[in-house]
């Protein structure tokens, strides 16, 4: 399972997604994407998600904790995100924070023995030419 986690600080002064229900309106002002109780609908492909108001100590802002999953981190998903960001951007600016990037994640633990592989050859390359010269 792949996760997405994010802070979306709203400012209280302009009314707009300011609570859970405004915040589900807002994305539901986007064409492609469809809410209801559980999941989030995006081109005919459904993700769980969560809301709920973050504890903040900042009385200009509400901050809204939305949590996005799927099954794996696929084009659909990485789109879904992307317009999630893109739609609550046009109101919270680009103060959106990313607490976690499950896809990122995932992508960099298949990356990363691969890397590692290459980065040891490079070594033992350098170490060899190192050692004629």
């Amino acid at each position: 399972m792949v996760t997405h986690e994010m802070l979306v600080p709203l400012a209280k002064s302009t009314g707009v997604g300011t609570t859970k229900e405004g915040f589900l309106n807002l994305l539901r002002s986007h064409n492609e994407i469809r809410i209801d109780a559980e999941n989030i609908t995006f081109q005919r492909r459904k993700f769980p998600y969560s809301v709920s108001i973050a504890a903040s100590d900042e009385t200009e802002h509400t901050v809204i904790h939305l949590t996005v999953s799927s099954k794996s981190a696929d084009t659909k998903y990485r789109q879904v995100i992307r317009t999630i960001r893109k739609t609550v951007g046009q109101v919270a600016g680009m103060n959106i924070q990313t607490l976690w990037d499950g896809a990122s994640f995932e992508i960099c633990s298949k990356l990363y023995p691969q890397i590692y592989k290459t980065e040891n050859t490079m070594r033992k390359l350098l170490s060899k030419f190192m050692r004629r010269v």
